[in-house]
């Protein structure tokens, strides 16, 4: 019954199985929305590099990103199969993430040891926190300072709604019968995940509290869900037309709200989560776009490509460097630090990490693939 009632709702044609078919159907404009996703965030961790110090942005477009993407998955293997298997998801996320990870923890956490660059002690509590994903509840409750290893609270957020969104999808297609109840469903958690933030905010809560803990910043995960339902549900040409208009205004918005001075996660975050859901939705659907032409440069898509291990090892390689013994400088002499060695270190180690941990791990993951499933 939920096998016909997915396939109904969700109406999909079976592709290849071979993993170059795979690697072809990914969209480079999405890894070039990626790209630039990483690089907004490196550039505002490598003190504001070109003037860019809003690197929660960044954050919010992988978040985005992230929900569009595993959405879409899911939604492709309940259409094929009517449930999804809980054990390959789980195996194909920890495939994709965890070997990485372990390589950067272990790695920059050896040096801190090694050279007792921070409290022994705090670093072998951050350690474990990071890998095993609860380090955005050890930000949230300011329980210590995670130091270089203090970027992963995104990484744990998106490792969490991995852990829930699979087994919720099948409970909200079991139990609803339209594809406009399924999208109203989502939409109200979003909306109720930023109420319940600004709720916070005007309380006076804890800015680490609002900023990392789950059910105050997940909206934007779920958020790129809705994207991944209208696609899936079927998007009509006057429809795609509409975002060809849409897409660019959402620049547009991102770029205005930015400038208001106001505070991000009450006020600016909604909006910027909304645009990207409609940036993402039109580059899914409009192949022939200048915006998709131009999101699919070349340089921009590699950098997508390795964009986890970017972000990874950018903050450590900053965080032990420049942030560490740098108090002397300026600002202009870290940002030429941050343009001219750590980044090029940081592309360095990331595609490194790409081509010797994460592809062969990438193939590891094949072995746990559905039918339907791709490389995410």
């Amino acid at each position: 019954m939920l096998k016909s009632l997915a396939k109904r709702l969700f109406p999909r044609s079976a592709p290849a199985d071979a993993l170059a078919t795979v690697e072809r159907q990914r969209n480079p404009s999405l890894d070039g929305l990626r790209g630039c996703a990483v690089l907004i965030v490196m550039c505002s961790h490598f003190d504001g590099l070109f003037g860019i110090t809003k690197g929660n942005l960044g954050v919010d477009i992988f978040f985005v990103l992230s929900g569009f993407l595993i959405t879409s998955l899911l939604l492709r293997e309940i259409a094929d199969t009517g449930t999804v298997s809980l054990a390959n998801f789980y195996a194909r996320r920890v495939l994709r993430l965890a070997p990485a990870l372990l390589v950067c923890v272990f790695l920059f956490g050896a040096i801190d040891l090694a050279f007792g660059i921070f409290p022994h002690n705090i670093i072998l509590r951050s350690i474990p926190a990071a890998i095993f994903y609860v380090s955005n509840w050890v930000r949230a409750a300011d329980l210590w300072n995670m130091y270089e290893f203090g970027h992963t609270w995104s990484l744990a957020i998106e490792e969490q709604f991995y852990l829930i969104w699979p087994i919720a999808l099948l409970f909200l297609i079991g139990r609803v019968r339209n594809f406009t109840a399924i999208f109203a469903g989502v939409l109200f958690l979003v909306l109720a995940i930023e109420v319940n933030r600004y709720t916070l905010v005007a309380r006076g809560a804890p800015e680490m509290w609002v900023s990392a803990a789950f059910h105050t910043r997940a909206d934007a995960i779920f958020a790129g869900a809705l994207p991944a339902i209208v696609a899936h549900a079927g998007i009509s040409e006057g429809f795609k037309r509409l975002l060809w208009w849409a897409a660019p205004a959402g620049v547009m918005v991102i770029v205005l709200v930015l400038l208001l001075p106001a505070d991000y996660l009450a006020w600016k975050q909604p909006f910027v989560v909304a645009s990207v859901a409609v940036i993402v939705l039109h580059l899914s659907s409009n192949a022939a776009s200048r915006m998709h032409l131009t999101m699919s440069a070349d340089w921009l898509v590699y950098t997508g490509k390795i964009s986890y291990g970017l972000y990874l090892y950018h903050y450590p390689i900053w965080y032990l460097t420049v942030h560490k013994y740098g108090a002397a400088l300026s600002v202009g002499e870290k940002q030429a630090i941050g343009l001219f060695i750590l980044v090029p270190a940081s592309y360095a180690m990331a595609g490194m990490s790409f081509r010797y941990i994460e592809t062969p791990a990438l193939l590891m993951k094949e072995r746990f693939r559905s039918r339907l499933t791709a490389l995410a």
